[in-house]
């Protein structure tokens, strides 16, 4: 687990809060940080394992899915945060 910069602009706070929300979940067993913006959760009610990518893209395109999907291998979810970002319909 790094607390330093990464290659796609997330900032530490918005990390953090991420991962208070993640580790606080009720349905949540187990969370474990790497590469600084990938979270891997164990849920207890549907027994998987769900690999997250902390994202904070105001317009997710599919330019950055692929690159995600590139750079971290199977990804489940794309966590892009904030009420105001949102997802291209191509993404």
């Amino acid at each position: 687990m790094t607390n330093g910069s990464n290659s796609w602009n997330v900032s530490f706070s918005y990390i953090s809060w991420l991962d208070r929300l993640l580790k606080n979940h009720d349905n949540v067993t187990n969370v474990e940080r790497h590469d600084d913006i990938i979270f891997e959760i164990d849920r207890k009610g549907q027994k998987d394992h769900l690999k997250v990518l902390c994202c904070n893209e105001y317009a997710m395109g599919l330019t950055l899915v692929q690159r995600g999907l590139s750079e971290f291998g199977n990804v489940n979810i794309f966590h892009i945060g904030g009420g105001w970002n949102g997802y291209t319909s191509a993404a």
